[in-house]
């Protein structure tokens, strides 16, 4: 029950009257703050959407950002990310990337490698994607149809950008799967020697960039082993 200007008398309801108003003023702040966090809530976290797909008897997971506005014939690009890597975590490393899709028609896409690793052309790798040879091409191709038919997404504006592990990963692609992509980059990332190379290759020519640092102590510029 609120309190009349008429109704304090003494200091000790001057002092009721004031922390009364503190509350109320309290009450009405932190309703304004949920109301805002509430509104905009959509654009702060609703951006990220996570799905599966069922290839080969396994759920190979990946996440997306939608455009602002869904259109008809955009472009799509996966982001992988590194051996022992997420997708999700990758996500929060290209904050700067998924500015773009507010303005441009552009679907982006982080999936998840089997169990933390993709099953790339390195034969000598140990990782159970390798070890059990994962169909990588299924999960692809999966994905591309996935968007396709539920975005409408034009299939040949695919692209693929990686790091590491990542960027191998985007090396099988443009090899194994040129028809399907029409551009990739590798990060940190060198091809494996002949002999430590276990991909059949379509002998497809598409673009490529390919970015390495010339002082990378642990991916060799000239090539040789790799250091871990």
């Amino acid at each position: 029950m609120s309190q009349s200007y008429a109704e304090i008398t003494t200091i000790a309801d001057l002092k009721k009257f004031f922390h009364f108003r503190y509350l109320v003023l309290m009450k009405k702040f932190y309703t304004l703050l949920l109301l805002t966090l509430v509104c905009f809530s959509d654009k702060l976290f609703a951006q990220i959407t996570s799905d599966s797909l069922l290839v080969d008897g396994n759920y190979r997971s990946f996440h997306f950002s939608k455009p602002s506005n869904i259109k008809a014939n955009g472009s799509l690009v996966f982001i992988l990310h590194g051996s022992g890597g997420s997708g999700m975590n990758m996500q929060s490393r290209t904050t700067k990337l998924t500015e773009l899709v507010a303005t441009e028609n552009v679907w982006l896409v982080y999936p998840d490698g089997y169990k933390k690793y993709w099953n790339e052309c390195r034969k000598s790798a140990n990782s159970q994607a390798n070890l059990e040879d994962v169909d990588e091409a299924a999960f692809f191709n999966a994905m591309i149809q996935y968007f396709k038919s539920k975005y409408n997404i034009n299939d040949q504006k695919v692209f693929a950008v990686g790091t590491s592990g990542g960027g191998h990963m985007c090396y099988k692609l443009a090899m194994t799967m040129p028809g399907k992509f029409r551009a990739v980059t590798a990060l940190i990332a060198n091809l494996p020697d002949t002999d430590n190379f276990d991909c059949i290759e379509a002998k497809v020519a598409i673009p490529i960039m390919i970015v390495n640092g010339t002082a990378d102590p642990l991916n060799p510029y000239n090539g040789g082993m790799m250091q871990s």
